[in-house]
């Protein structure tokens, strides 16, 4: 793709995203500004829309509330995201190699050879799969579909820190399956650094470590996942993460 083809492309999403702001509220217009220049920071929407699929391996680690080591797991993950959304994961446990797969229409799994059709089991390793495409297309897709979006200010985090914070509610109000997030950028430059969510029974705040650059889009290398208290400081940590071997394929232009 040309730079001159980049950059008109790049003012066409500029005026759309004035024209949506122009007719928006001010605490909307503020989370939206916020989410743009952050997208921009992390390689911007030209390019990440240009992405074909995204590799990586990411290994996690689990924890206990008394810091016990609950799980460790070495994942090898795909996302497609041209010409139809597709995940999949693959994974070794017991020395048995674990494939999961969602194609856009249905779940799939197999356990070495076999493959599952227990119903509820798929059903599971379905919102698995969603978790993990979900927390890696951030923040890049943030301004797409029915969000509620709200610009919450300057919030300090356990680390000590003050970021810029945008609620985010995702989901149908008429299904009662709605999701909050908090997102909270770098002040400095816009840069994601972290994430909350509020679910029935916890919340948790997931931070980002250090970065790393690939095909000019920036990706996270660590993670930190914590449990926290009613007060919003920290319980426990629950998980590490760590990503690395990214490769970043984009599509083909004529």
């Amino acid at each position: 793709m040309s730079s001159s083809h980049l950059f008109s492309k790049s003012i066409r999403i500029l005026l759309i995203c004035f024209a949506l702001l122009s007719c928006k509220p001010t605490s909307e217009r503020t989370a939206i500004n916020l989410i743009s220049k952050s997208i921009e920071a992390h390689g911007g929407s030209v390019r990440w829309e240009n992405v074909e699929s995204l590799t990586f391996a990411k290994e996690t680690r689990l924890y206990q509330a008394d810091s016990s080591l609950e799980n460790e797991l070495f994942q090898e993950i795909e996302i497609r995201f041209q010409p139809n959304w597709e995940i999949r994961m693959s994974w070794e446990k017991d020395s048995i190699r674990n494939k999961a797969l969602f194609d856009g229409k249905r779940i799939r799994y197999w356990l070495g050879e076999n493959e599952i059709q227990n119903a509820d089991f798929l059903k599971s390793k379905k919102r698995d799969l969603d978790a993990a495409g979900y927390v890696m297309t951030k923040p890049f897709d943030l301004l797409e579909g029915e969000k509620q979006l709200e610009y919450l200010g300057l919030k300090r985090l356990p680390d000590g820190k003050e970021y810029e914070s945008v609620q985010v509610i995702d989901g149908l109000p008429e299904t009662g399956n709605l999701d909050v997030w908090v997102y909270y950028f770098d002040p400095s430059d816009s840069r994601l650094m972290a994430y909350s969510v509020k679910t029935s029974d916890h919340t948790s705040l997931v931070m980002n470590g250090d970065f790393e650059l690939f095909e000019g889009l920036l990706f996270p290398k660590s993670r930190i996942s914590y449990r926290l208290q009613e007060n919003g400081q920290i319980e426990y940590l629950r998980a590490e993460y760590r990503y690395a071997d990214f490769n970043v394929k984009l599509r083909k232009t004529p």
